[in-house]
C-alpha cells in the first residue's frame, strides 16, 4: 500500500512494485502530495485486472462468445469429464474468434487460432481437443478442410512382467490387491476403485470380473457411474481363481 515518509523537511512517496519491492515515488514539500504520487505510481506498477467483454451481436448476428453459454448449457446431457474439456476448451476459443459473427467464421480464423495456440507453449494435445470442441461449436468453419496434426504421441508406457513382480512385492499391504488386480486385468484406475466383491462370478471352469461401473474425478468432484452407454452394460475380464476368490472375499456390498 502507498505511504508517505518524512524526512528531514521533506516527505518522500513509498510504493510496492509487481514485485513488492518498496520503492521511492520521489521528495515532495508536502505528506498529501507524496501520498498521491506514490498511490499513482503504484497503480501504474500494479494495473488492475480487466476483463474482456465480447459483444453478444455483431451486425445482427451472434458472436462466437454470445452462442457459446448456450451450447455449452446443452452440453450438460453429457459426461462430467466431456463437459470439463469443453468448458476449457471455450477458454482458449473465445479470446481468439469471440468477437467474430458465428456464422462468419472461416476455417482460415480457426487455422490461425490453432496456430497461435500451438505457439503460447500448449500441448499439442491440448490443441488437438481445442480443435474438437471448435468443431462443435463452429461446425462450418471447422470442418471445411481444418486438420491438425500431432507431431508426436505420447506413448503409454506398459511395466514388464520383471517390472510388476518388483512393484507388487514391494508395494504397501494395503495396496497389494489393488495392483495385483490392475495388472492381471489391465482396467482402468476408475475402473478398479469402482469394484466391489459381488462382480466377481464363477462362469464354466473359470472365473469373471464384470466390470459395471466407474469412477470419475473432474477437479475435486469425484462421482460413480455406469459403466457403458446403458445400464447393463458391462466389461467381462477372466481372472485367476486365486485372485478371484480374494476379489469375492475383500468385500460383497
Amino acid at each position: 500500500m502507498a505511504s508517505a515518509r518524512k524526512r528531514g523537511s521533506r516527505w518522500t512517496g513509498l510504493y510496492r512494485d509487481s514485485s513488492g519491492k518498496q520503492k521511492s515515488a520521489g521528495s515532495f514539500s508536502t505528506k498529501e502530495e507524496a501520498l498521491a504520487r506514490a498511490q499513482v505510481a503504484e497503480l501504474d506498477a500494479n494495473p488492475p485486472a480487466t476483463e474482456v467483454v465480447y459483444a453478444r451481436e455483431r451486425r445482427g448476428k451472434v458472436t462466437v462468445a454470445g452462442y457459446a453459454p448456450g451450447w455449452l448449457d446443452d452440453q450438460e446431457l453429457l459426461e462430467a469429464n466431456s463437459v470439463e474439456i469443453a468448458r476449457s476448451a471455450l477458454k482458449r476459443i473465445v479470446p481468439h474468434l469471440g468477437g467474430m459473427a458465428r456464422d462468419e467464421v472461416s476455417p482460415d480464423d480457426v487455422r490461425r487460432m490453432l496456430a497461435a495456440l500451438k505457439r503460447s507453449g500448449l500441448s499439442d494435445g491440448t490443441v488437438s481437443r481445442t480443435l474438437d470442441v471448435a468443431r462443435q461449436l463452429l461446425p462450418r468453419a471447422a470442418t471445411d478442410g481444418v486438420r491438425y496434426r500431432i507431431k508426436e504421441r505420447r506413448r503409454m508406457t506398459i511395466a514388464t512382467r520383471e517390472q510388476a513382480a518388483v512393484i507388487a512385492a514391494s508395494i504397501d499391504a494395503r495396496y497389494s490387491l489393488l495392483v495385483r488386480t490392475a495388472f492381471t486385468t489391465g482396467a482402468r484406475w476408475g475402473e478398479l476403485i469402482a469394484l466391489r466383491g459381488l462382480d466377481v462370478e464363477e462362469r464354466g471352469a473359470g472365473y469373471v470380473l464384470k466390470i459395471r461401473r466407474t469412477v470419475e474425478e473432474v477437479g475435486t468432484t469425484v462421482t460413480e457411474r455406469g459403466y457403458g452407454k446403458s445400464a447393463r452394460s458391462t466389461r467381462d475380464i477372466s481372472v485367476p481363481e486365486a485372485l478371484a476368490l480374494e476379489l469375492m472375499a475383500y468385500g460383497t456390498c
